[in-house]
């Protein structure tokens, strides 16, 4: 990823899971294996789609915007529009609005705009959130407003909850910070597998450089604090663990 380009979502949602991962979607790596992402992108279109057909109440309002409108048009809703947080995209390079727009006398109230996240799993995690709240900043630099709240649709029944956005703005802010201090570095995060590995379509790669390296997040028992007490003490290969 270079110095100038945007942060995704896709991106955003891989560093929570993995570093790592974030960076080598950011870069272009070749997938070693799409199994997963294509087969959580399948997932993901068919819900969205059928969520979008069950709540549907006959006008353009119930049909979420993706973040392209927005870009093109800030001021173009005059009722309140959710906006998808999927196509969410934050750029450093870019100011709260577009370059060259005159700027209104009077903001929009923040209802005008909700971010909005599909999700087809019955459990919700914290990521989730911030996922969402990662497009409610992502918005506030095309409409120069942070949403107070947003709204995940998620599970069978397409339920709906209300989140509040200034609950997680701070911790989506570093996030947000740590892609851009790491995009900015000259070496990649350093390379841990976790339990995400498995669902993974970059698991051999991560994998066979674990393995090629003798790295200590090969032996699954072991804690990350353990391993970072190991990592103090000079040792950072399953061969110096077991000198010790």
């Amino acid at each position: 990823m270079g110095a100038s380009d945007p942060i995704t979502a896709a991106v955003f949602s891989a560093f929570i899971k993995c570093p790592m991962k974030a960076h080598l979607l950011a870069s272009g790596a070749p997938l070693t294996g799409a199994f997963f992402a294509d087969m959580e992108t399948r997932i993901s279109s068919m819900y969205k789609a059928g969520a979008k057909q069950h709540l549907r109440v006959g006008t353009d309002a119930a049909n979420p915007l993706n973040f392209g409108e927005i870009w093109r048009d800030p001021d173009c809703a005059t009722v309140t529009r959710e906006v998808d947080c999927e196509t969410a995209i934050y750029d450093f390079a870019l100011p709260p609005r577009r370059p060259g727009r005159r700027q209104p006398q009077k903001l929009k109230p923040p209802s005008n705009f909700v971010p909005v996240l599909f999700l087809p799993w019955d459990k919700l995690d914290v990521s989730d959130t911030l996922a969402m709240c990662f497009g409610a900043l992502a918005l506030s630099q095309a409409t120069g407003i942070v949403p107070d709240t947003g709204v995940l649709i998620y599970g069978e029944r397409h339920r709906r909850k209300t989140v509040k956005m200034a609950d997680y703005l701070a911790r989506t802010r570093q996030i947000i910070e740590a892609i851009e201090a790491s995009r900015q570095g000259q070496k990649p995060p350093p390379l841990v597998l976790n339990d995400h590995c498995s669902v993974c379509d970059f698991q051999s790669r991560c994998r066979d450089l674990a393995i090629e390296h003798d790295d200590l997040s090969l032996l699954t028992a072991m804690t990350g604090k353990e391993r970072a007490k190991c990592n103090a003490k000079g040792i950072s290969t399953i061969t110096q663990l077991s000198y010790g």
